[in-house]
């Protein structure tokens, strides 16, 4: 209960009287104060509990960069000063295994599948429209380049993050047909330095009271981002370079104790309900220093209610914070970085060994240690005698072999994982079998990948369900690699948020395991070897691609058009021809006994079964240049589909009214090649018969309307066909 309410018996009589704007105000200021001081404690205590860890972070990072003669002492990391005429090598095998864990991290983009939540038409189109508005977010936000920016941290400290948030500032300009809409999903990858949580023994992120995003912007940036809540005469209190990530730790250089305030400290808070009574339910805070500028205590304001963090470990640990590899490495690579400091060390002495000289044999001013070079001794004196050593021992090669194993075994990357087999291993089989067991090594982690993609995407959909307003431009890669773009809303997506990773989908796939897999299929005969070769995916192709299959490419572009056809519009042009028939019965006098259009008896005449064949034709029509056998398999391989069984009825009846146009011409042709070739049966009786076309008054009842060849890439886009 704040001060205001300290006048009123309860809060509830407090809430339902009109506190007096001044009062109102002195409260909320009051709230506020207590609000930004329990952010700033609790921001404080985190990053206290956490000095350990993350200095270990920094030495991370230093060998990964080639700074492997460091030391931490009094929380300080610092060079270790060079002996003099001591060769101090730096053999950096950290950088490779870290940037081979990496690619072998990010390989494989995981694959995602919307469940519908129940098997309605409804439901499943919702789905299906889930899972083409995370393909479009995850290539147009880029996706794919912050999750190797956080992989890059796991693998360096052992904890990466992905931050997904709703930017209510973006200006979407191709929104609402053109009309424009305001706000993005936006993705980020913020370094584990910017993260705070308190439990250091739970795990999952999801379980912790609240976590703070902590970051700094230059007071000119607050301003315009707070300006309104800021006062005019604040200043900045921390240092850029070192509040959240002390830079000097990095670069190694001096101090920056010394340097002077200039950013702002920020720190978003969110929080779960329970973490503090000033929080019943949970909520947002964002704080700039002492000021509060934002705060939601409504619980998250995001409707899923989680933090809007996924987070990727690396090797666990037990607590929060995994580790990194690097922490096993580092007394090996310092090790291996002695051994090679002493190899070259002999070498030198031995290229160039001491002298054991009689004093004052030779003038010491004189002697270069030049090749060649000739020194005077001087008479009754004994020449200079070399100062002999002992090369080094066997074992010492051997050491360094042991080093670069223990490596490998530690970070689970041997030869194969780096593209040549062991010695004396060439079964492909076996080589695999390495494969895998290099790729097992690392299941936790393409696992928690995984299910870091997962939580964005579903966080993604909530925020397209919530914020879409308006309708979106979507494009993605639909059904035979076809990019289609249409506009979507929340309405589309509301029931299509379950999206699932397939379990698996990002482990690390050899292409040229992949290559002989296809391979061996299509010398079995398993797979047609066109078909094979457009799996194989082989660069540079894509051209070749485009002309074998452009009658494929043709036909899907037409189940496009079709598919996008107004059902309405369909069943008007029916009606108009059913209209058209009926006339044309009655004018010639084809009744039944009850004054009925009698269009039975009319079809036995050739004539006006060929026009009323022509009326009851497509919308699409059928050229003579299609190759009606490729065009009629991929209609009906898209008419086996589910898409196809939720379309309305009426678009459905034209899909299987252009195929049968399209068969009806394939026989036509047929029959026409087998007259050109000769017959013997002679020409049929009723071929004489179908000589000109009468036409109803009016023309084809479907001229100008959108879809057919003449005005089909008229008003509408038309779909490119991927390669």
């Amino acid at each position: 209960m704040n001060s205001i309410q300290t006048f009123f018996k309860n809060k509830k009589e407090a809430e339902e009287t009109d506190i007096p704007p001044e009062l109102q105000a002195i409260a909320d200021a009051d709230e506020d104060k207590k609000i930004a001081s329990w952010v700033k404690d609790k921001y404080e205590k985190c990053k206290s509990d956490t000095t350990g860890i993350r200095n270990q972070w920094y030495i991370n990072l230093a060998f990964y960069k080639g700074d492997q003669y460091v030391q931490l002492i009094r929380g300080q990391l610092i060079n270790t000063p060079e002996i003099p005429n001591r060769v101090r090598l730096k053999i950096n095998r950290i950088r490779p295994a870290m940037r081979t864990q990496v690619a072998r991290m990010t390989s494989q983009k995981p694959s995602a599948t919307v469940i519908p939540s129940s098997s309605e038409d409804e439901d499943v189109l919702a789905a299906e429209a889930g899972e083409a508005v995370w393909e479009h977010l995850s290539d147009s936000e880029e996706y794919q380049k912050h999750l190797i920016n956080a992989c890059w941290w796991a693998s360096n400290t052992g904890v990466g993050y992905i931050k997904q948030e709703w930017d209510k500032s973006y200006e979407d300009e191709d929104a609402n047909d053109g009309k424009g809409a305001k706000g993005k999903i936006k993705y980020s990858s913020p370094t584990p330095f910017h993260i705070h949580v308190p439990n250091l023994l739970e795990r999952d992120i999801e379980d912790q009271p609240f976590v703070i995003h902590a970051f700094t912007l230059t007071l000119e940036e607050a301003k315009n981002q707070f300006g309104d809540k800021l006062k005019e005469d604040h200043k900045p209190t921390v240092v850029g370079t070192n509040e959240i990530m002390e830079t000097r730790y990095l670069n190694l250089k001096g101090s920056d104790s010394n340097a002077q305030p200039d950013s702002c400290l920020v720190m978003e808070c969110w929080i779960k309900p329970g973490a503090s009574s000033l929080f019943p339910k949970g909520g947002l805070v964002i704080v700039i220093d002492d000021c509060v500028v934002y705060k939601d205590l409504n619980g998250i304001p995001y409707k899923h209610r989680q933090y809007p963090f996924s987070k990727i470990d690396d090797v666990l640990s037990g607590g929060y914070y995994s580790t990194s590899v690097i922490e096993d490495l580092i007394p090996l690579q310092r090790e291996f970085n002695r051994n090679r400091s002493q190899s070259v060390e002999v070498r030198n002495i031995l290229a160039k060994p001491g002298f054991f000289v009689q004093e004052g044999a030779v003038d010491l001013s004189k002697w270069k240690s030049t090749a060649g070079q000739l020194i005077p001794v001087k008479p009754g004196f004994q020449n200079p005698v070399p100062i002999t050593f002992n090369q080094l021992p066997q074992s010492h090669n051997q050491d360094l072999d042991n080093i670069k194993m223990d490596m490998e075994d530690i970070s689970g990357q041997h030869q194969v994982s780096k593209g040549s087999a062991p010695s004396g291993v060439t079964a492909g089989t076996a080589i695999s079998f390495l494969q895998e067991q290099d790729q097992s090594f690392m299941a936790p982690t393409y696992t928690s990948i995984e299910l870091a993609t997962q939580k964005t995407a579903r966080q993604s959909l909530v925020l397209a369900v919530q914020y879409w307003d308006e309708p979106r431009l979507v494009k993605a890669t639909g059904i035979d690699q076809i990019i289609s773009a249409r506009f979507l809303s929340r309405s589309d997506i509301k029931n299509g948020t379950d999206i699932r990773m397939e379990a698996g989908s990002s482990l690390p796939v050899s292409k040229a395991a992949r290559n002989a897999f296809f391979m061996d299929l299509i010398n079995r005969g398993i797979i047609p070897g066109d078909k094979g070769l457009e799996l194989l995916n082989l660069p540079n192709m894509r051209s070749y691609y485009a002309i074998i299959k452009v009658d494929e490419n043709q036909a899907t572009r037409e189940n496009i058009r079709l598919r996008q056809t107004d059902p309405a519009e369909i069943t008007a042009a029916r009606e108009d021809a059913e209209n058209k028939k009926m006339e044309y019965l009655a004018s010639m006098g084809y009744v039944d006994e009850e004054g009925q259009p009698d269009e039975t008896t009319a079809r036995q005449d050739p004539v006006i079964a060929q026009l009323f064949d022509q009326l009851d034709k497509a919308m699409l029509p059928v050229n003579d240049w299609d190759n009606h056998e490729i065009h009629i398999y991929i209609h009906q391989r898209f008419m086996k589909s589910q898409a196809f069984e939720n379309m309305d009825p009426a678009v459905q009846d034209e899909f299987i009214r252009h195929v049968e146009d399209h068969k009806a011409m394939q026989q036509s042709q047929q029959l026409t090649q087998l007259m050109m070739g000769g017959t013997t049966g002679g020409m049929p009786e009723d071929m004489g018969e179908m000589g000109g076309q009468p036409q109803i008054e009016g023309g084809n009842q479907f001229s100008g309307v959108e879809g057919t060849t003449q005005d089909a890439t008229q008003g509408q886009p038309v779909d490119t066909p991927v390669g």
